[in-house]
């Protein structure tokens, strides 16, 4: 085992001592109210080539390229 990084003392180990977090999440600090401020951006477009777009298929749960049975039938499909 590494030994604690410095900075690291007995106080971090007292934190995580509750067996559940959710039941003491009461106690836990509120955050600053920083961490709330709204940032928005404008949209930009995405235009795609056809082998981003499949390709993103593949990154879906439904649709991973090694579970997939006919891959190159599905890929022809979507090139349709």
């Amino acid at each position: 085992m590494e030994p604690k990084p410095k900075g690291w003392w007995s106080e971090y180990g007292r934190w995580f001592q509750e067996p559940s977090v959710a039941e003491r999440y009461d106690l836990r600090p509120a955050p600053p109210v920083e961490a709330f401020e709204e940032h928005t951006t404008q949209p930009e477009p995405w235009t795609p080539t056809l082998d981003e777009l499949i390709g993103c298929h593949h990154s879906q749960n439904g649709f991973v390229l090694e579970k997939l049975a006919q891959a190159a039938a599905f890929d022809g499909e979507v090139a349709r």
